[in-house]
Parts: structure tokens; sequence; C-alpha cells
């Protein structure tokens, strides 16, 4: 009788665990500051058994419009790199949402996979930091589920244009001049081939681009891009934890090692083995490796679905310790 007994409370604790490892998931718009509306996703712990859900090409497991479970839960936004989307990440912040994170993913307006009106110029990264900051402002106090956060543990999570984004809102400064040096000097670089494209002129303006915003608490930057732009000073006023992940043959951002000596204090660095430009995306499906072949592509042996696992873990860990 009492063997059945504890096999019973280990089977009702077991369950117990798994539903309090649930994700739930909204889908929400707030206006942008230069007008119209930036869409957002949301994720957040939840006690309801979560299910496959399908978006477009994405499937997160989640539980749509759930409960929310938790109080004083850290909060962390999500800025996507150049093309992307507000689920371009889902199975990292569902991860972080299993974890006990409050997440919320932005479609940047001007960059995202259905609009590119301001892709590859100045005037994104003037506008990215400030797109975050209006989505902090709605989410800290007028989301529904706002009391559940604890303000004072907010961090950010950023891929290439999203990792700049996120050196700009922990206090960094980008030269736009040295953006545009570093392209007539590197003709072949991605990102400045795709800025010719785009219409980027060297001789256009060249601000000086800030956004820091004091309610991020720490940044985890992925393939951070325009980092010729930062240095060598632009990353002095950075005082918050920073990490930094690093793949070793990414074919896109190609100087992401630049800044380890710039910081004021070393960031949490990680060197992603074979590791290219997207292993930081999401596995893709068949639909989206026809969608958008590119971000579906890495090296040669290199595991991406086991990657992210290792990602995803150091990532929770490092918010974990910094918040």
């Amino acid at each position: 009788m009492r063997h059945r007994l504890a096999i019973l409370v280990i089977i009702v604790l077991i369950c117990a665990s798994t539903l309090a490892q649930a994700a739930g998931m909204q889908t929400i718009s707030v206006p942008n500051p230069a007008g119209g509306q930036i869409a957002l996703e949301i994720w957040y712990p939840s006690k309801t058994e979560p299910y496959d859900f399908a978006i477009g090409p994405f499937t997160p497991h989640v539980a749509i419009d759930a409960p929310i479970a938790g109080t004083l839960l850290p909060l962390i936004v999500i800025s996507h790199g150049t093309g992307g989307a507000n689920l371009t990440h889902f199975d990292t912040a569902t991860a972080l949402a299993d974890a006990g994170f409050v997440v919320v993913a932005l479609q940047h307006p001007g960059d995202n996979y259905q609009e590119s009106s301001t892709a590859f110029s100045a005037q994104n990264f003037i506008n990215r930091p400030k797109q975050v900051s209006a989505v902090l402002d709605y989410m800290l106090k007028d989301w529904a589920g706002h009391a559940v956060i604890d303000p004072a543990r907010v961090g950010l999570l950023g891929h290439s244009a999203g990792g700049a984004t996120g050196l700009l809102v922990a206090g960094g400064v980008l030269e736009w001049r040295l953006a545009t040096a570093f392209c007539r000097e590197h003709q072949d670089d991605w990102g400045c081939t795709k800025a010719r494209e785009a219409g980027m002129r060297p001789d256009g303006p060249t601000p000086t681009i800030t956004g820091r915003d004091s309610r991020i608490k720490a940044v985890a930057v992925a393939a951070p891009a325009l980092t010729h732009g930062f240095l060598p000073d632009g990353l002095k006023g950075i005082t918050i934890p920073v990490q930094l992940w690093v793949g070793e043959k990414d074919e896109v951002v190609t100087d992401a090692n630049g800044p380890l000596g710039h910081f004021p204090k070393p960031p949490d660095y990680h060197l992603v083995k074979n590791g290219g430009h997207f292993a930081y995306l999401a596995v893709c499906s068949a639909w989206m490796k026809t969608l958008a072949p590119e971000i579906c592509f890495d090296p040669a042996g290199f595991d991406r679905a086991a990657f992210l696992l290792e990602f995803q873990k150091g990532v929770i860990g490092f918010f974990k310790a910094k918040l």
C-alpha cells in the first residue's frame, strides 16, 4: 500500500512539474512611436497544458491566451535581425517562458520580412531602440498581465541587427560614419553589399546613434551587426552585464569578435564552434526552407537543433544570474 502511495505521489509531482513548465502565448499589436503598429508575440509561464499551434511556417508548442502563472517575473525583450519576425526565435522564447520569464518579441516596423523600408540604414538603428522602449512602456504599464512582471528585472536578447539594438539600449554609441567607412574599405562584406542594394549612400548622413533604456539590466547579443560602428569607444558606456555569442563560421557578420576588448567589463563570451550566422534561429520547417532558404543554411556538420538547446540553456542561465 505504501509502495503504491509513493508511486502515486511521484506521478502527481511529475505532472505538476510538467504543467508548471508550460508556456502561454498571446498575439498583440501596440502603437509605434513613428506611426502605425508594432506586432508583438508574448510568452509567459502558465499551468495550462500546451499544444502545437501552427502560425504560418512556425509551430510553437504553447497554450494560446492561457492564464499567467507566477508573480514578480523577469521580462525579456527579443529583437530579431534584419528581415526577421516576432516568431523568428519562438523556440527560445518558449524555453525562456518555461523557465519562468515573461518574453515579448517585437516585429520591428521598417525592418522585417514583410516590409524593409529602413533596413540597412541609419534610420533603422535610430528607430529600433525607440521601438523597444515603446514595447517596454506597454508591457510594464498597459499589458493586461503587467502586474506579474518585476520591473527591476528586464533584459534583452538580440540577434544580428537585434544584437546591435541590444548594444544601443545597453548604452552603446553607434557612429554611422564608421559604418560607412567600413563599407568603403570592405566592398564585398555581406551587410555592405545589402546596404548598397538598398540605396545606402556613402556620402549620406552620418549620425551618432544612441538609445539607452535604463530599464534594461542585462543583454544577450548573438552575432551583433555593425560592431565596427561601435569601435573603438562606443561600448565604454555599457555598464550592465553582456553575454556575447559569436559563430566560428559566421558568413554574414565577420567581425563580431571585434568588441571583445572594448567593453568596460569582459562579456560572458561564447564561441559557437562551426556555427554560422543563422544558428540562433529556430530550426526550419520544410515550409520555411522553401520561403527563406538562406536563413536555414548551416555549415556542413553543424547540428542546429542540438546547439539551440545549448544556446537556450546559456541564455536562461545568464539572465537568471544577472537579473
